[in-house]
This record gives C-alpha cells, structure tokens and sequence, in this order.
C-alpha cells in the first residue's frame, strides 16, 4: 500500500522560513529541466536560511522556501527504509532579528541542522483505467496523469507490482508534482509522533 503526501496547512506547523537575501535566486538560476528531478551540488547549496516567523516551534516536517524540509529524525527514519538514494541537503536555521531559540514541537531547543530534502526516484505507477484522472496529451512523450481535483486524491489505484519495493518516489509523468510514501513508511513515521505531514491512502491492484 502507498499514501499521496501532503504537507501541513495548520498555520502552527508552517513557520515562514527562508534563504538569506544572498541566495534567493539559488532555485530560479538552478531551475531542472521539465518532469526531471532536482540534484544540488552540496559544495553550492545555501548553508542558512532565515526563520522569519514569531513561531516559537518547528515540525519535523516544514517547508524551507517552499522545498519540503525534514528533521535529522525524519532523514534517518527515511534513511532507515532507502538508504543513500535521496539529497539531504543539511542548513542551520536561524531567526532573522533575534537570537530567541527555536524550539522543537517536544521542547528541545533546535540546536541541530535540518536538511532540505529531494527525492531521486520517479514513478509512473497510476493505473490510469481504474482511477478519477485527467489526461492531457502532450506534444512530445507520454501525457500527463493528475487527479481530477484534490478531493480526488483517493480515487488514484497504483500498479501494485510498480510500487513494490519502494517508500518515496514523486511522479514522473504521471502525477509530477505530488510526493508519495510507502504505507510502512508512513506508518512509522505516524508511529514514532513524526509531525506534520497529511497522508491520503491509495489503492493498489
């Protein structure tokens, strides 16, 4: 079984957090070519961002400059199940006019990286017959596969025999944009009080 990830929109679980003003194009002038996936030199990749926010906490989930960001807990629980496959990219988080800690959603004062996390596996595993999509011819390749809306997102059957083995992919062409998990990986990470991702369970045949 396999769940579609979905990041957090309670505002105490989102902190606005961002690169410095020196490295705001990073992204913009590093930008992948289309239904690739991102890889970063280490050596170039920002090593601060800025907690720009009067939140007081951070969750093991949270978006650093709109890229889905992990605490070193959730980069070894990930690691644990797909070990040396994905980019953690590691930054220290600090806020940006002051020096009141940041604390973690248990009380522990951050004082450790978090890592900007990016996916290396890419999967078409939509069983397209079965599933509530739209399809959309494109000019060259294959067309694209994506949920009709998001209240569809558990109306998409995966190819079992696809999915088998893994615990993170993003799409290929087939659903780009969306992250998914493994049910056992999503499983432990709500086991071990991992916060604060949405997971909507999917079909597989």
């Amino acid at each position: 079984m396999a769940v579609i990830v979905r990041k957090s929109v309670e505002p105490r679980y989102v902190p606005d957090i961002h690169l410095l003003p020196e490295d705001e194009k990073f992204f913009i002038t590093r930008e992948p070519r289309p239904y690739t996936l991102p890889r970063y030199d280490p050596e170039e990749f920002p090593k601060r961002v800025q907690f720009t926010s009067a939140h007081k906490t951070i969750p093991d989930f949270v978006p650093i400059h709109g890229r889905l960001s992990v605490s070193p807990e959730a980069k070894a629980l990930i690691e644990e199940f797909e070990p040396g496959i994905h980019q953690f990219l590691p930054v220290e988080i600090e806020r940006r006019r002051s020096t009141r800690p940041i604390y973690r959603l248990d009380g522990r004062v951050l004082d450790t990286p978090y890592y900007v996390f990016f996916p290396q596996v890419m999967l078409d595993a939509v069983w397209v017959e079965r599933s509530e999509v739209a399809v959309r011819p494109r000019l060259h390749g294959p067309p694209s596969v994506n949920p009709k809306s998001s209240r569809d997102l558990d109306k998409l059957v995966l190819h079992r025999e696809i999915v088998a083995g893994h615990h993170v992919w993003r799409g290929h062409y087939q659903c780009h944009m969306d992250l998914f998990f493994s049910n056992a990986l999503a499983h432990e990470i709500e086991k071990r009080r991992l916060r604060k991702l949405n997971f909507v369970p999917l079909q597989e045949a």
